[in-house]
């Protein structure tokens, strides 16, 4: 059974509940400065990724750069570490196959 590193997952979880809230502040502003309803139904409809696309794209207008920017270097963490968590994991099981 492949052992994964706890602390990286337990920050792996971290950081996806942190992406979760991003998302959300995210919508919440897209319905508050939004031109109407649309980008927040639009940021919930296509979900995470499309409510960062969208975020960045009105960040100015709405004043939200700053959650913008740090959405992103979340964003980045969690692939990171969590791809890097699934390789190991991964390299793992095909050391545990027998030998042809």
């Amino acid at each position: 059974m492949p052992q994964m590193n706890p602390v990286m997952m337990g920050l792996v979880i971290i950081l996806g509940i942190a992406l979760l809230v991003f998302w959300i502040m995210e919508i919440v502003t897209a319905f508050k400065k939004g031109d109407g309803p649309l980008m927040g139904i639009l940021s919930i409809v296509l979900c995470s990724l499309g409510g960062f696309i969208i975020g960045w794209i009105f960040s100015k207008k709405w004043g939200i750069t700053k959650l913008m920017a740090m959405w992103s270097i979340v964003y980045v963490l969690f692939i990171v570490i969590y791809v890097t968590q699934v390789a190991s994991a991964v390299s793992q099981i095909q050391e545990m196959q027998p030998a042809p």
